[in-house]
């Protein structure tokens, strides 16, 4: 057999290298498993932050309702000191002309066990507990009223015939005091366009917190004051109601007529601000300064019926 040699076959030994086995891509496969590692890390991350969104919504509407739950007795505890307030308010008001009709009654129930009576007596008796009985039954319709924001029955009312009415209510109360009552009224009997009862209720208050400041005063004279004065375009009236007490501190002046806030020691802070809304609710507008005296002028304003 005769050999051949690499020049013989004619083969470009030169131009055909011999082929080497194909190397793997380490860095290539390392990059991919990175790749999918970062992925799966993502993917539990994402689910961990959906997670705590889930946990944090479960979160604030547990919160939201705690909230709620809170301001529902929050507000129950409102309604129920308001209902409270209220009715010491009411027991309050109701008190002078209550406590009025029971000595009433009782001085004509003694008269008549000892036979030592007179009928015109024990009837003037009589008419006077009757008018503290219609007293008391107008401030118990005033509050219900005034809860369901009633609109003012407004009538003619003779204004100076209404402040001496209210002042009779008071009279026991003023001479056991040693109070000098003092009217200073506008000229002629102006008629004013307003709710009597309500008006009154007004008057009463003012007039009773004149008396219970000038109670303790025993260094000066007690005097209570109640001045009328027609505007100047005959269209309005000023009535005022002072007194020769103490006077209001300066500090709790921006703050008298709120509600709830008192300078009395046993004092509900709901007389004036009640006093403020009915004057308003007749359009109105009731201030207070110091007064003449010594005291407070408390003074408020109503319109006057057109005579035209």
């Amino acid at each position: 057999m005769t050999a051949v040699s690499a020049c013989d076959s004619g083969i470009d030994v030169a131009r055909a290298p011999a082929r080497r086995p194909a190397r793997p891509d380490h860095g290539l496969s390392r990059t991919q498993a990175d790749l999918e590692l970062r992925n799966s890390e993502l993917r539990r991350t994402r689910e961990a932050l959906r997670e705590e969104a889930r946990r944090r919504e479960a979160a604030e509407a547990a919160l939201a309702e705690t909230r709620r739950q809170h301001a529902v007795e929050l507000a129950r505890v409102a309604r129920l000191n308001a209902t409270g307030e209220m009715a010491g308010a009411l027991a309050h008001q109701l008190g002078q002309p209550l406590a009025a009709t029971l000595n009433y009654l009782h001085g004509c129930q003694l008269r008549i066990r000892h036979g030592s009576f007179e009928p015109a007596a024990i009837e003037a008796a009589l008419a006077l507990a009757i008018q503290q009985v219609e007293q008391a039954g107008g401030i118990v319709g005033h509050v219900r009223n005034f809860v369901a924001k009633h609109v003012p029955d407004t009538q003619a009312v003779d204004l100076h015939a209404l402040i001496r009415q209210t002042l009779s209510l008071l009279d026991g109360d003023c001479r056991s005091h040693g109070i000098e009552l003092r009217l200073d009224f506008a000229s002629g009997t102006p008629q004013a366009s307003a709710d009597p009862l309500e008006v009154q209720q007004v008057l009463l208050n003012l007039m009773r917190n004149a008396i219970d400041a000038m109670a303790g005063s025993r260094d000066r004279q007690r005097q209570l004051q109640v001045r009328t004065r027609i505007a100047d375009d005959g269209r309005r009236i000023d009535i005022e109601v002072a007194d020769s007490g103490p006077g209001i501190a300066a500090a709790d002046l921006p703050r008298i007529f709120e509600s709830w806030y008192t300078t009395k020691r046993n004092g509900l802070g709901l007389g004036l601000a009640v006093c403020r809304t009915i004057v308003e609710s007749h359009g109105g507008t009731l201030s207070v300064q110091a007064g003449g005296a010594g005291g407070a002028a408390f003074r408020f304003d109503l319109s006057l019926v057109d005579q035209a």
